[in-house]
């Protein structure tokens, strides 16, 4: 089997990044998503939504009570409580998104990062070993021009 050597050693590791599409901004983080996170979010959102009809039923109630239910007030009351209800699950649910994409982005680094390393380790690997082989090289050397010289002393 061909045995990569060189700057040839990096092949694999662009390789592997380019099937994973990591450096692509729009579409790299996605495969570090947590796959768990849209339950998260749904159910998040329907216990919001849950907590926002017990308000509305709170308001109605309190209304019913003053004897305003119906009214122009009330109507101007709900709408101010749903309005806001509604910019705060904007916010949460953004905040949820928000967050799930910066965990994803974090690891997308962290993989970027490791298959950087992989390809230094790889590469100074290579360099130890072209360094012994010199080494041995040098003492393969020495060893032959001993051998040189005891023949010349021997004649």
């Amino acid at each position: 089997m061909y045995k990569r050597q060189g700057i040839a050693s990096y092949q694999p590791y662009l390789d592997q990044i380019s099937q994973q599409q990591l450096l692509d901004p729009a579409q790299g983080y996605q495969q570090f998503m947590s796959p768990y996170q849209k339950e998260i979010i749904d159910t998040t959102m329907r216990d919001y939504d849950l907590q926002a009809g017990m308000g509305r039923k709170q308001i109605r109630e309190a209304q019913a009570g003053a004897g305003a239910f119906g009214g122009s007030r009330a109507g101007i009351e709900m709408s101010q409580y749903q309005a806001e209800s509604d910019r705060n699950r904007a916010a949460m649910l953004a905040g949820l998104y928000g967050q799930g994409y910066q965990q994803a982005l974090q690891q997308q680094q962290q993989a970027l990062a490791n298959l950087q390393g992989m390809g230094t380790y790889a590469t100074g690997l290579e360099q130890q070993g072209i360094a012994a082989l010199g080494t041995l090289g040098a003492e393969n050397r020495q060893l032959e021009q001993m051998k040189l010289n005891q023949l010349a002393q021997a004649q």
